[in-house]
């Protein structure tokens, strides 16, 4: 009898489990259809409450919570609790890895969102277009534009991240030095008719045309910007740029031209640093903003350190006193300056 009792003991206990199962699907259903109508509220709170109500809380229903919370530290604590002992091989794991990273990424921890995604087995997550696309965007961000390159160029041409891939693409060569297959790479970009890039890949575009000595073109494209996407943030660079340098394009032009050298192991006189950065783009923006500023101007490339540096030159003065004189004057001018002295750098 005892025996007997413990097997009808148990079927109210698996009915009970049957029908918590059969309502999780039924609450999945309903808190999918609400968050496709956008009302997240709405449907967190009924996930919620079902929840605290007693209904099984399944892999599934987890993962819901997981995208429903607008807190970053909510949803790190319930997707680690999914992705704890579970195998990379697992679709739903792999979903959680993916989305972990792409909020490590827009919390600005890049290294962390790359060890996430390169911890996916190779025939998956690693295959995921959108997974490539962020540990490429990852990379360039901690100035691993090598690595950045080499996972980029696994996108497909028919993927819907082809074209964010190749304006990335195009944005990591003009870094590197490499105007013309900038110009490429965002060409490319352009073609697929993708809107959501299209901005970012004419201001690329942009910045390659002039670099490769086609001003003119590149102030088409700059007005382009200005007409079709004017409250961006590249218009708002647009308009930065020609407050900087209010020449007409033919003038900027001929006086754009600066002098780019590798970094002297021996500073022969004292000189004044106006920025370094990673960037070369971004150095040859200020070197033309200081153009009327300082005598001498270069940029200097220091490639002892991975990324080199781009550092903003300026002035060869033979004395100290002379340099803070001139540092001193560009302070008046609002600028803030480095003396660089004689000797090693």
């Amino acid at each position: 009898m005892k025996r007997w009792r413990v097997v009808f003991g148990a079927i109210p206990l698996v009915v009970f489990t049957a029908v918590a199962l059969m309502a999780g699907d039924s609450l999945l259903e309903r808190v999918r259809e609400l968050r496709q109508r956008g009302n997240y509220e709405l449907a967190e709170k009924l996930l919620e409450d079902q929840i605290d109500r007693g209904v099984g809380e399944n892999r599934q229903l987890t993962w819901m919570r997981a995208r429903l919370t607008a807190d970053p530290d909510r949803f790190d604590r319930i997707t680690a609790r999914l992705t704890s002992g579970a195998s990379v091989d697992d679709s739903l794991v792999q979903k959680v890895v993916i989305a972990r990273a792409v909020e490590l990424f827009a919390r600005g921890r890049y290294l962390s969102s790359i060890e996430l995604l390169d911890a996916l087995p190779a025939s998956a997550g690693r295959s995921d277009p959108d997974a490539i696309l962020f540990a490429g965007m990852a990379s360039a961000a901690v100035g691993k534009g090598h690595q950045a390159r080499e996972k980029l160029l696994r996108i497909e041409r028919d993927s819907a991240a082809f074209a964010a891939s190749r304006t990335l693409l195009a944005q990591i060569s003009l870094r590197s030095g490499d105007p013309r297959t900038a110009l490429e790479e965002a060409d490319a970009a352009l073609a697929t008719g993708d809107e959501d890039v299209r901005v970012q890949a004419l201001y690329v575009r942009a910045q390659a045309l002039e670099e490769t000595g086609d001003v003119a073109e590149a102030e088409r494209v700059r007005d382009e910007i200005l007409r079709e996407w004017g409250r961006s943030a590249e218009a708002a660079w647009v308009r930065e740029e020609r407050l900087q340098r209010p020449r007409a394009p033919e003038a900027e032009g001929r006086s754009a031209s600066i002098a780019e050298v590798e970094s002297p192991a021996l500073r022969r006189s004292f000189a004044l640093q106006l920025g370094a950065f990673h960037d070369r783009s971004l150095a040859l923006r200020l070197a033309r903003s200081m153009k009327t500023q300082i005598e001498d101007l270069r940029i200097e490339r220091d490639a002892s350190d991975s990324p080199p540096w781009y550092r903003v030159v300026g002035g060869r003065f033979p004395t100290r006193a002379e340099a803070e004189a001139a540092k001193q004057e560009l302070a008046r001018r609002g600028w803030k300056t480095l003396i660089l002295a004689p000797g090693r750098n």
